[in-house]
């Protein structure tokens, strides 16, 4: 299985308890849309606590300028959702190895070469899960970057989470523990928008981060989407829709990610 059989069995388990929960993707009364733009994901979970790379995209137009960390981040992010795709898309196929190892060949001929031995890993890693679903007697279905229409919910017509299990959406992250909010955030705004697509109740996510050192691990873990993250969606939602439908400038975070794309054109507006 991709995700570990024992986080799949404590989600069987704790949903047969009660989840006392709110706000619904189906409940229109709290998702009430107050604002004419429409945020993706990305947007109300980035890395900018007060939205500033909204305004700098979306009303000034400016475009980012990529740093090396978040072109290595997104190459390794890459690495471990690229066998999860091959696999599940082609699971008839009998050559799933030679599948898998050309898709290897062709991904590591655009890694650099001082961070392709991590992503070597990291695909090795995605490899076994991927072939242990595979050969799965009950496969539960999965999706590899399906798009979400969540217009209902007042957010893009385009989401795409990393994964959905079953209806449980699944998120993958390299970063430190300290971005974890923004993705458990993220979690609950997938929840909502597989909600109101299904009138379903989603109550937990999974965020699985790859950690990389001697060798490349993933801890997974159990997320319970509360009315408080809930909450935190809507909120984010309309503090970003508003920036952009009035044209305000939040101003710059006093504490910038070095993740984050939009870094250097903030210290410069700062420094000047």
């Amino acid at each position: 299985m991709v995700v570990p059989t024992k986080v799949l069995n404590r989600i069987r388990t704790l949903s047969m308890g009660d989840f006392m929960v709110n706000y619904r993707g189906w409940n229109q009364e709290l998702m009430e849309v107050k604002y004419r733009y429409f945020p993706t994901v990305s947007e109300i979970a980035s890395l900018c606590p007060t939205h500033r790379d909204v305004f700098l995209s979306k009303v000034q137009g400016l475009k980012p300028l990529e740093n090396k960390n978040v072109v290595y981040g997104r190459l390794l992010h890459e690495a471990f959702l690229m066998p999860l795709r091959l696999v599940i898309e082609n699971k008839r196929r009998r050559s799933l190895i030679d599948l898998l190892y050309a898709g290897k060949q062709r991904l590591m001929r655009k890694i650099p070469s001082e961070i392709r031995a991590y992503a070597e890993k990291v695909y090795d890693v995605a490899c076994s899960l991927a072939l242990n679903w595979a050969h799965e007697e009950y496969q539960i279905p999965i999706l590899v970057e399906p798009t979400i229409d969540a217009t209902n919910i007042g957010l893009s017509d385009s989401l795409k989470p990393d994964l959905v299990i079953g209806l449980i959406p699944c998120e993958f992250t390299i970063m430190s523990e300290k971005c974890f909010k923004r993705k458990e955030i993220a979690l609950a705004a997938y929840a909502l928008a597989i909600e109101s697509m299904t009138q379903n109740p989603v109550n937990y996510g999974i965020l699985a981060s790859i950690r990389i050192g001697g060798r490349v691990k993933v801890r997974w873990r159990l997320v319970p989407l509360t009315d408080q993250l809930r909450r935190m969606v809507i909120e984010e939602r309309d503090k970003v829709a508003r920036i952009v439908e009035y044209g305000d400038d939040p101003g710059i975070s006093p504490s910038c990610s070095d993740f984050c794309l939009w870094r250097e054109v903030c210290l410069e507006s700062y420094n000047h």
